[in-house]
């Protein structure tokens, strides 16, 4: 049930990144804010898959992946 509430979480946090982007897609701070809200969904969706049972080494280097690209984005911000 953890896993399928935090898919569900990490949907809404991509909606927010295209919200924003699409609000004005040529400035310059909507469209770092929007990579960070996905690289912080992308972080969700890997320990969401991390609750599962399958393919835990794929879950996990998508975790690592993402939470390497949050603190880029949120300085580039």
């Amino acid at each position: 049930m953890i896993s399928f509430s935090l898919f569900i979480l990490a949907v809404l946090v991509v909606a927010l990144a295209l919200f924003v982007w699409r609000a004005r897609p040529d400035n310059t701070t909507n469209r770092w804010f929007a990579i960070f809200t996905v690289a912080g969904a992308g972080w969700v969706l890997g320990v969401a898959g991390l609750h599962s049972v399958s393919h835990l080494e794929v879950w996990g280097r998508l975790t690592f992946v993402s939470a390497s690209l949050i603190p880029a984005t949120l300085f580039c911000f």
